[in-house]
């Protein structure tokens, strides 16, 4: 009795779940679609620094102290 499910769809909406919510604010007049857009992808940018820096932290930070010295 084992049905086979289809979740690819589940997975489309976690990962496009910051421009979703940008546009259900955008629906309602609060933002605009540019501001959708700059926020959706400023998420996944900090999402991507946060794995970096949890995966590496030394070299994450000793990359900013180098890059704040040049």
């Amino acid at each position: 009795m084992d049905k086979d499910i289809d979740v690819r769809w589940i997975g489309w909406v976690v990962v496009l779940l910051p421009y979703e919510i940008g546009l259900l604010f955008m629906l309602f007049g609060v933002i605009t679609f540019g501001q959708v857009l700059f926020f959706g992808t400023l998420f996944y940018a900090l999402v991507f620094a946060l794995v970096v820096f949890f995966k590496a932290p030394l070299a994450t930070i000793l990359g900013m102290l180098i890059g704040s010295n040049l």
